[in-house]
């Protein structure tokens, strides 16, 4: 655990491990003032935590997709980098996301982090 915070110390992902597969994407978060990034889908949340770099928010425009994968692709002492492939109807993207740690969780209930913005889809800001 950590100290103040109560926390239980994550496992360390390896390399090859897939940490979401086939999951409807809800939505992305992104946390700029902490480095945080938040991928939101149906089954499980990915939650990235000192992110150094990143093209996740890339294109998405909140178009509905399919999170085929979330695969680490690296991971050592200095960082973790995740693959993450979404299907879209009309061309699949590739995003990749440089951390200093990423968590898997099952939501138990919609919380977001305050100061964060949610990338709302194009559809809903007109």
């Amino acid at each position: 655990m950590s100290g103040a915070t109560g926390r239980v110390a994550a496992a360390r992902p390896r390399t090859g491990e897939v940490l979401l597969a086939d999951a409807a994407l809800q939505s992305v978060e992104l946390d700029v003032d902490r480095g945080r990034a938040r991928l939101r889908c149906r089954e499980a949340e990915l939650e990235f935590e000192g992110v150094r770099a990143t093209t996740l928010l890339g294109p998405w425009d909140g178009a509905p997709g399919i999170v085929e994968h979330a695969r680490v692709v690296a991971s050592e002492p200095q960082g973790i980098c995740v693959e993450i492939r979404v299907k879209y109807s009309t061309v699949p993207r590739v995003y990749r996301v440089v951390c200093t740690a990423v968590r898997r969780r099952v939501p138990a209930r919609a919380r977001r982090w305050p100061g964060a913005q949610f990338i709302r889809p194009a559809s809903d800001l007109r």
